[in-house]
């Protein structure tokens, strides 16, 4: 379902003193982002193309115009396809830690390609929740509970409205539904995410043949699933490097990122590589 492009300018300015005008052309370019990469996949799915869609009655269409529910489709879009990318994360992880159980130190001998994989996934797992805790803990929430204090110091519809769009536009600035160049890379970033949960999570079928492809994988001998989970997580860690650059880039102006950098990349793998700066 495609999103409708937001509408005219607000009636007021936009958070931290920042142009309106602007906010809107950075909302267009965020719905035609997200349309672009719906259209360029080779099949959707249902996670692809969910959204919210509300009719407003009169009073409350006032503030809840076409606009304003355009920018929560946005950010409900954002936050949901996370949230769909931790689940498939979650769900791969569960079925790694059964055939570990199961299996004893044999399936996670040091370079077999399940016990890789292992590894990995606490990665993408830690990127993913963190970048959700990021989204709803230190940018929906409090932007919230500003808009609910200058809610009580409203006295008109007009300062009601102004308000409300403020809450929005900064919630879409902080997470990062303006930046094209960041949106598309953590685009690739769910999109390899959910690809090495697939790939990991396909080796859980019951019959025989599967069976036999986990034990070629654990031993180190499916040298096809060996590339195409290396591959994967070199893209994986190239994407969240290159994210990184840029968050830090803008963390002197966005000081929020700077936390969220600290959270993600806490033990300085993506900096320094494996074992820190100090290995």
């Amino acid at each position: 379902l495609a999103i409708q492009g937001a509408a005219g300018p607000g009636p007021g300015p936009g958070p931290r003193g920042d142009d309106p005008d602007e906010f809107e052309a950075r909302a267009r370019d965020a719905t035609s982002l997200e349309d672009e990469s719906l259209a360029a996949s080779s099949s959707l799915t249902g996670m692809d193309t969910f959204t919210l869609e509300y009719r407003a009655p009169w009073p409350t269409s006032l503030v809840l115009s076409r606009k304003a529910l355009t920018k929560y489709q946005l950010l409900f879009r954002h936050v949901f396809h996370c949230k769909h990318v931790e689940r498939r994360l979650c769900a791969a992880w569960r079925a790694r830690k059964a055939t570990r159980g199961g299996g004893g130190s044999f399936l996670f001998a040091a370079g077999g390609a399940l016990g890789r994989a292992h590894v990995v996934l606490q990665r993408m797992l830690h990127f993913t929740q963190n970048f959700v805790h990021y989204l709803t803990m230190e940018v929906i929430d409090p932007n919230w509970a500003a808009f609910e204090r200058s809610l009580d110091e409203a006295s008109t519809v007009d300062e009601l409205i102004a308000a409300h769009d403020a809450f929005l536009d900064a919630c879409l600035k902080e997470g990062m539904l303006f930046w094209p160049t960041t949106l598309r890379r953590l685009d690739v970033i769910a999109k390899t995410c959910v690809a090495f949960a697939n790939a990991v999570a396909s080796l859980d079928d019951e019959d025989d043949e599967s069976v036999s492809v986990v034990n070629q994988a654990v031993a180190g001998e499916d040298g096809d699933l060996a590339r195409r989970l290396e591959s994967l997580e070199s893209s994986f860690d190239e994407c969240v490097k290159e994210l990184f650059v840029t968050l830090n880039r803008s963390a002197h102006t966005e000081p929020n990122l700077s936390s969220l950098c600290a959270r993600l990349d806490f033990n300085e793998y993506y900096t320094y590589g494996p074992g820190g700066k100090y290995a």
